[in-house]
């Protein structure tokens, strides 16, 4: 049985399973727009939130504080949510919300145009009851961190059960 809701890295011993396997070749993607594009070209951004959030308890590893700023998004293909994402600052982060407030652009498209300081991905499989899980179903989802003058963005991304079927 796989931990759940336990952030870790590959050289930590995160690995695939069968039902997992086809998040093989994007589970390390960057930026992820420019893989699930090359998946389908039917590619969007639906904005779900956009400001103020309370920080969650695993998420303040990285922003030590309660009171965030958050950007939600459904990455889609052929409108359907293939990839829950969720961007995390503090609240006093001012110049993290500038980045964030990018409507449906792709936010990791920005990122990675800024010279930016991030850490190495950690990865887990999710539970229906982790607040980064927006689904039913035990999910794998990816994290790293950014660092803008020394304040960091958490960047988490969930990969939906869907998306298997975009898989080529």
């Amino acid at each position: 049985m796989k931990p759940l809701d336990t952030w870790l890295s590959l050289e930590n011993g995160f690995t695939l399973d069968d039902n997992t396997a086809y998040l093989a070749d994007i589970l390390q993607a960057i930026p992820l727009t420019l893989v699930l594009k090359a998946k389908c070209p039917q590619f969007s951004v639906q904005l779900l939130h956009l400001g103020h959030s309370v920080v969650a308890n695993d998420e303040q590893v990285y922003i030590a504080t309660e009171q965030g700023y958050s950007r939600e998004v459904g990455l889609c293909l052929q409108q359907q949510t293939v990839v829950w994402a969720r961007s995390v600052c503090a609240a006093d982060a001012e110049a993290w919300h500038d980045i964030m407030d990018c409507g449906t652009l792709p936010l990791g498209m920005r990122l990675y145009e800024l010279p930016l300081e991030r850490t190495e991905f950690e990865f887990a499989y999710l539970s229906p009851e982790h607040p980064a899980n927006p689904s039913n179903d035990i999910i794998v989802s990816r994290r790293s961190c950014f660092y803008l003058q020394a304040a960091p963005l958490l960047l988490i991304e969930s990969f939906l059960p869907i998306l298997k079927s975009h898989d080529d």
